[in-house]
């Protein structure tokens, strides 16, 4: 690396504290291109992104040299790809320093965090990803404890929609509803503002982190969100300070409509979120007043999805996706827009499914629209999706004012969608015309007025018949018009002059040229070989020589250029305050383009999902969703000798009882498997209110947990308003889909898997209702077996009875098959295996069946994983063993006397004695020692009665 060592960056860059991965570190260059990156940064870009460590060079940091940092010089196109990865998937923040003059110290022109890119956006929206709109930053305030829960206050600020979203409410203890909010509003940074606690005698004020900090930690850890916990006295002194003065009085000056700021003052929790979260506008920046709106989050309105529900669903994929690969994510596999808009769209409605039937079948109508209107849906594809620009991005830029004249030319194009739109809708003359013209039509021909307005003025003042770039009409203002025929006369004589210096110094056109540079103007230039004319001429004057030829000027040629670039420049002063104009006139458009922008999006998800069920391999259906009934009648509670019920009808498994269907499938299909696996075996489901649960049993691999994601992710694509993979649907509205699915652990915050597991169960007992959904696959297998099962009973009917949620539940605990006897608001069904045991082999049947699973096929699962067959020996001889010992072991169901002390204290001698047997190497002198305890267990007289009987 030639880059000499540049001491002013190396000042700044130890002046700003400790070297961290946490934070980018970019500093310019000057007139080169690229930046230097320093220190851990240098050597991560390096190895991760240039693959080679020999561009390190090192600077040493003191006078002595005694101490040096890691440099490196990344281009342009690397800049931004590590700017997009450090603000979008590695949750670090970036700073860019230039220098302040020439020879000045460095400062910090941009800096950007992954909930506040605005500073980037324009680098990060040249990948088109759907995910940058939906970044957003958020603050959180908690108020008094109250008998039901934690008074929350909530904001949420999207900079790129110009979006400050607040909701106030009370959550639960495990804040359940603050993890689904952060989920669903994509936060990917969280202020915590908190109040310390009045200070010990003598002493000073101490921050105690208590339950619901500590909950909200986790949460953060969850989504992958960086939290900030600061004090209300730390938070108004990081606050800029315009916007600290003026408090909520800023609002007036950044809403596009400030009467909107009045709603707030029924939430006073979240308008302290909201002050606390203002420091991030800058309310005295002209592109920020009156750009922004304010929207109150009301929970009820959408289904609640949190962290847990989102990832087992697979709803959406924390890392891209590679192009041309099946899809990993629901999300990916209905994502069929054309416009960078409508996938963000899209990637809200999946995450925020809504709870009103009504709303919800006004989409499903629209979908079912263009599934049935093939030519409607072409159309709108050819003639007004593919011809729209990203207006997410325009908008943004316009609204900052950065906007390129030759950018101008999309909102033109834009602006043209519109009639062509209301073209294409209004050939359809189907059942569903009002829907449609209300819908979309009206509003479109009220925005079409106004987009007339803007397509004439773009028309009139800016001229696109050069390709390569845009300038102002000369003809639309009277001194622009002036400069350019000063212009043009004057290019006519550079024309004459070098009509003249060919015809006097015998030069054909071939061998003289004549250019603008950009440093001496317009010149001649002829090669080395043809430069003798210009070696004896006294009128010519060389200002340059190259590999491409000497560079020369006569005297009226210099003089011209000199004119030349003196006009242009005025002509191009004039240009840019007339652009600033015309900008800020169609700033003035932003209410409607926005309005447009939403229109267009939501056409572009309709049309997808249409798209996406005309090319399904098997069929999907229009559910029939309905809201949930006012009252629902209780489970009723079986004695011990009842039986559990359920037979299958029409292909469907069915619960008892007389009620509608809460959830109802007819050949459900999971859309991401079937992909994968053509001959995917569909299932069928059928729970009613008093009957809503399932407790499924089978074997590894068998299909539990994929039937169960399936039912989730049917009952969120209805209620987004999508067709599900089936052949039919009936879904009553549910108000949260709860999941406690897989095996994962907080490291960072020292919580284990099953402390994980637990968390998550106690967050759908607190915070599930009779309208919820609840998955839970395989709890307890984190502890012992008898904690397990026991725990895993509790949870099924504390679920299923007090709750009275809608439960799908799976498990390897036989044992809990007996609960459908003591509960008839849940009944047994399993996945069932055909075995080959002179082979020793398992076939699945993918089929749910109705009853518990009769047995445990871990031992074939194992061998089908091509576990070696003495393991595979050696484990069948001591589950047999064990299974012996645990029956010999089981207390007489006859006798009803309950131990005395000195029963208990040699029945824990003889567990002691085991455990520690258990912990030995198996061998002969062990298996001797088992067999002599069993034999000393049966002979204790004292022990003896509490056995059963062993036939």
């Amino acid at each position: 690396m030639t880059d000499e060592r540049d001491g002013g960056i190396v000042q700044t860059f130890l002046s700003l504290g400790t070297d961290s991965s946490q934070c980018l570190r970019l500093f310019s260059r000057g007139n080169n291109p690229g930046c230097y990156v320093l220190g851990w940064w240098a050597t991560f870009a390096a190895k991760e992104y240039i693959k080679s460590t020999a561009v390190l060079k090192q600077w040493s940091t003191t006078a002595s040299g005694s101490s040096a940092v890691d440099v490196v010089v990344v281009n342009d196109a690397l800049c931004k790809e590590m700017i997009r990865d450090c603000l979008l998937r590695r949750g670090a923040s970036v700073e860019f320093y230039e220098r302040e003059s020439a020879g000045g110290p460095y400062v910090c022109r941009q800096r950007g965090s992954p909930g506040n890119i605005t500073d980037f956006e324009a680098s990060l929206f040249e990948f088109e990803e759907a995910e940058i709109q939906l970044l957003a930053s958020g603050s959180l305030v908690f108020g008094a404890r109250q008998d039901t829960g934690v008074l929350v206050g909530f904001t949420a600020l999207n900079t790129t929609l110009r979006l400050l979203s607040y909701t106030e409410y009370v959550d639960t203890p495990q804040l359940t509803s603050l993890d689904a909010l952060v989920a669903q509003t994509n936060l990917k940074e969280l202020l915590l503002t908190v109040t310390l606690p009045p200070a010990a005698a003598g002493g000073q004020p101490v921050l105690e982190e208590d339950d619901r900090i500590i909950a909200v930690r986790r949460i953060c850890e969850r989504c992958g969100v960086q939290l900030k916990v600061s004090t209300l006295r730390e938070v108004r002194q990081q606050m800029k300070s315009e916007a600290a003065a003026k408090g909520l009085g800023a609002l007036a000056e950044i809403l596009r409509v400030p009467e909107e700021r009045l709603t707030l003052d029924l939430c006073p929790l979240a308008s302290h979120a909201v002050e606390n979260i203002l420091g991030r506008i800058d309310a005295m920046d002209v592109a920020n007043q009156h750009a922004f709106y304010l929207r109150r989050i009301v929970p009820s309105t959408y289904m609640k999805l949190d962290s847990a529900a989102i990832e087992a669903l697979n709803l959406v994929s924390k890392k891209p996706e590679p192009r041309g690969s099946l899809p990993t994510s629901v999300f990916s596999w209905l994502n069929r827009c054309h416009t960078g808009m409508g996938s963000r769209a899209m990637r809200q409605w999946l995450l925020q499914p809504l709870r009103s039937a009504e709303d919800i079948n006004q989409r499903l109508n629209m979908v079912e629209l263009f599934v049935e209107s093939p030519v409607l849906r072409d159309m709108l594809v050819a003639q007004v999706l593919r011809r729209c620009g990203d207006m997410d991005r325009l908008n943004r830029r316009l609204q900052r004012r950065s906007l390129a004249l030759k950018d101008t030319q999309a909102f033109l194009n834009f602006v043209n969608v519109v009639p062509a739109a209301l073209q294409v809708l209004g050939t359809y003359t189907g059942s569903q015309s009002k829907l449609l013209k209300d819908e979309f039509i009206a509003p479109m021909e009220e925005i079409n007025e106004h987009m007339a307005n803007l397509k004439t003025l773009i028309e009139v003042t800016v001229d696109f018949s050069d390709r390569n770039a845009a300038r102002m009409n000369s003809s639309f203002d009277d001194e622009l018009q002036e400069l350019h025929e000063q212009l043009t006369s004057t290019q006519k004589e550079i024309d004459r002059e070098y009509a003249h210096v060919l015809r006097k110094y015998d030069w054909n056109e071939k061998q003289l040229k004549y250019e603008y540079h950009s440093t001496y103007g317009y010149v001649f230039r002829v090669s080395r070989k043809e430069d003798r004319q210009l070696r004896s001429s006294k009128e010519l004057i060389t200002v340059s020589t190259s590999k491409d030829g000497v560079r020369f000027v006569s005297e009226k040629m210099a003089s011209l250029s000199e004119q030349y670039r003196r006009i242009n420049d005025d002509y191009e002063t004039r240009q840019q305050d007339l652009k600033r104009k015309l900008i800020d006139s169609i700033a003035s458009y932003l209410p409607v383009l926005d309005d447009a922008k939403e229109l267009i999006a939501t056409l572009d998800v309709y049309v997808a999902w249409a798209l996406v069920v005309k090319d399904s391999p098997r069929p999907m259906v229009r559910p029939a969703v309905r809201d949930t009934r006012a009252t629902a009648a209780a489970p009723v509670v079986k004695k011990e000798e009842g039986s559990a019920g359920g037979a299958l009808a029409a292909g469907a498994l069915k619960t008892s009882g007389g009620a509608g269907p809460v959830l109802s499938f007819k050949n459900l299909r999971h859309p991401l498997v079937e992909l994968r696996q053509p001959n995917f075996k569909a299932n069928s489901l059928f729970l009613t209110e008093q009957a809503n649960g399932l407790l499924i049993t089978g074997p590894n691999m068998g299909g539990k947990s994929t039937f169960m994601r399936s039912v989730g992710v049917a009952v969120v694509l209805a209620q987004a308003g999508c067709f599900v993979p089936a052949d039919a649907a009936e879904v009553q509205v549910r108000d949260a889909v709860m999941c406690r699915v897989g095996a994962t652990d907080h490291l960072a915050q020292g919580v284990s898997t099953f402390m994980v597991e637990m968390l998550e169960s106690a967050a759908i007992l607190s915070g599930a209702t009779q309208d919820t959904l609840a998955i839970v696959d395989e709890l307890g297998r984190g502890t012992s077996t008898y904690d397990g099962f026991g725990l895993a009973w509790a949870i099924a009917q504390d679920v299923v009875v007090r709750v009275r949620a809608t439960l799908l539940f799976s498990t390897h605990f036989h044992e809990l098959t007996q609960l459908p006897l003591q509960c008839a608001a849940i009944q047994n069904a399993h996945f069932g295996a055909d075995v080959d045991e002179a082979a020793g082999t398992l076939r699945f049947s993918y089929s749910l069946q109705p009853g518990p699973c009769g047995r445990s096929y871990g031992l074939y699962v194992a061998a089908l994983a091509n576990m070696p067959e003495t393991v595979i020996a050696r484990a069948k001889a001591k589950a047999a063993e064990w299974e012996t010992f645990e029956k010999e072991g089981i207390r007489s169901g006859s006798s009803n006397n309950a131990p005395d002390a000195t029963v208990v204290r040699a029945v824990s001698a003889y567990a002691k004695r085991l455990r520690e047997l258990e912990q030995q190497a198996p061998s002969e002198t062990r298996d001797a020692a088992v067999q002599r305890l069993k034999l000393e267990v049966l002979q204790n007289a004292l022990v003896q009665p509490y056995l059963a009987e062993v036939s």
